[in-house]
């Protein structure tokens, strides 16, 4: 009866795998997130054009979390939604 009950309670290998990928790709993002303005700043770009900047990028994510919201609920397959999001997202990254 132990034996089982401590099996219940372990993840599965994918939330493992899954949790650190999160991990590391959101480390990779927050660590280029504060980069940008002083970047954009030391080759000549003013306020508004970071906040021009800021916003294409905001605006461009969340239409992409819309259409794959909508794909996860289409599919009955997500896993290689997750996976493919997870490509793309490192793929793009400096």
């Amino acid at each position: 009866m132990a034996a089982e009950v401590t099996r219940s309670r372990r993840f599965p290998r994918n939330i493992y795998a899954f949790g650190t990928t999160s991990f590391f790709n959101d480390t990779a993002s927050e660590m280029a997130y504060w980069i940008l303005p002083v970047f954009l700043a030391s080759i000549g770009a003013g306020p508004a054009q970071l906040g021009v900047i800021e916003g294409v990028a905001e605006c461009v994510a969340s239409l992409a979390k819309l259409y794959s919201g909508y794909l996860a609920d289409r599919l009955h397959h997500r896993k290689p939604l997750v996976v493919s999001g997870y490509v793309i997202a490192n793929a793009v990254k400096p």
